[in-house]
């Protein structure tokens, strides 16, 4: 029997049609709805006592993989494994300033934990009384390229050489008296701090103060070589740094106009001391070891021939017997 009636019966189905779109679309907007309120609530913070407040913390790890030299990846990357603190910000704003010390609070980091750079900022003021802003930062410089200033000496075998003495740069065998560690001849490995305070009182009135401290250090063990014989080695205990005081006042009578004054006190020091630590070779009963230097050449450098029978250094050979070099700077510079 034939359907006499197919459009109503396609009707009906249309409506239900439309009601489940309906339907669906009012659960898809209630769901963006109470998503879009949640990051609302959450961009407005909380309020607690007399401040707003909004924080956010943000963990995370690292894992590394290095195949290859691990020296080059650590000068060039020098990302670390393990845990980090990624950010950690915290941000609180007084709902009435009236009766309270600070009306903004604005504290923020990130970095800690491996990372060759560390960041902490703060930020604190009352309105109309002070500003506060500080900062600190930590960055590590490692350095130890095999490409620099690296002399490449060949594995050629040197007569009546000590046992296991290779002509081969960094060898174990070949620094087995020292503490040298490294690729690199210039090899560098320092921690650098800088901090950064300021504080203006007053800083909407005609009259305003401004008083800031800076500090920057450099530190850390680095060596190099002196350019004489055959590049004789040098430990650096690196040493630098500055300390700077600062005093200003601005004078705002004028419309539109600024007159400030300004004086800094800035007192830098250097401590690059030099010293020789590569002391290997023995010359004969009665003498203290000699450094031949890092380049070696046989059989003409560090001279022909190096070693004489018993593995004493040939008595022509250009030595170190020792070198120190301390050339501290002390600077001050009121401006």
């Amino acid at each position: 029997m034939k359907n006499r009636h197919p459009k109503p019966i396609e009707k009906r189905n249309r409506k239900r049609a439309l009601r489940v779109l309906v339907i669906a679309v009012s659960v898809t907007m209630g769901l963006t709805y109470a998503a879009f309120a949640q990051q609302i609530d959450d961009e407005k913070g909380i309020d607690q006592g007399n401040y707003n407040i909004k924080q956010s913390i943000e963990f995370g790890g690292r894992f590394t993989s290095v195949v290859g030299d691990e020296q080059t990846y650590d000068t060039m990357v020098n990302l670390q494994q393990g845990p980090r603190l990624l950010n950690f910000t915290t941000q609180m704003t007084s709902l009435d300033p009236r009766g309270t010390l600070v009306d903004r609070f604005y504290f923020s980091n990130f970095g800690y934990g491996g990372d060759p750079n560390v960041v902490s900022v703060i930020r604190v003021s009352k309105y109309k009384w002070y500003s506060f802003d500080g900062m600190f930062r930590h960055d590590e410089n490692f350095w130890d390229y095999s490409l620099l200033a690296n002399p490449f000496n060949p594995n050629t075998p040197v007569a009546n050489a000590p046992s296991n003495f290779t002509p081969i740069f960094n060898n174990p065998a070949n620094l087995r008296n020292t503490t040298i560690v490294g690729i690199s001849p210039h090899y560098f490995n320092t921690r650098r701090n800088l901090q950064n305070y300021g504080l203006t009182i007053l800083p909407d009135s005609k009259i305003r103060f401004r008083i800031g401290y800076n500090a920057y250090t450099n530190t850390g063990p680095s060596y190099s070589s002196i350019h004489q014989g055959t590049e004789q080695y040098l430990f650096q205990n690196f040493s630098s740094g500055m300390n700077q005081y600062r005093l200003g006042v601005d004078f705002r009578f004028l419309p539109k106009t600024t007159i400030s004054y300004d004086q800094t006190w800035s007192y830098y020091r250097t401590d690059p001391g030099q010293t020789d630590i590569n002391q290997q070779f023995s010359v004969g009963s009665g003498f203290p070891p000699v450094d031949l230097g890092v380049s070696w050449n046989p059989p003409s450098q560090p001279c022909s021939p190096t070693f004489q029978p018993g593995s004493i250094v040939n008595p022509a050979c250009s030595a170190y017997y020792n070198f120190s070099n301390y050339p501290r700077t002390r600077l001050e510079a009121p401006t």
